[in-house]
């Protein structure tokens, strides 16, 4: 009887255990899109969101980066190889969303 109940209160302690695994798990979950920008300009362009580097772009090419969806504003920043800031924006989430997470950078007009 003693052994019995040993195992019953053992079972009941691992499914506990994997319940509140199972639940960290899911809370941790981040929802990601996919954030596609668009380089119409004539130059190669370094693509930052809210400082971190995305990576370079060519003219008239796309880069796509797996973002946070609803996390917060995302400031997207293109430099040129001067390093001169040839497009600064900040999108709300809503931003994103209404614009199918597409950003398009149009062409410099004084150069």
């Amino acid at each position: 009887m003693n052994r019995q109940r040993k195992s019953i209160i053992f079972g009941l302690s691992l499914v506990l255990m994997l319940g509140a695994i199972l639940t960290a798990s899911v809370a941790c979950i981040e929802y990601t899109c996919d954030l596609v920008i668009e380089n119409q300009t004539e130059d190669v362009l370094t693509i930052y969101r809210n400082d971190y580097l995305i990576g370079d772009v060519e003219p008239g090419e796309q880069i796509t980066k797996e973002v946070p969806r609803d996390i917060g504003d995302h400031l997207i920043v293109a430099k040129n190889a001067q390093g001169e800031i040839v497009y600064s924006k900040k999108y709300t989430p809503r931003d994103l969303e209404e614009a199918d997470y597409k950003v398009v950078i149009p062409p410099v007009a004084d150069k």
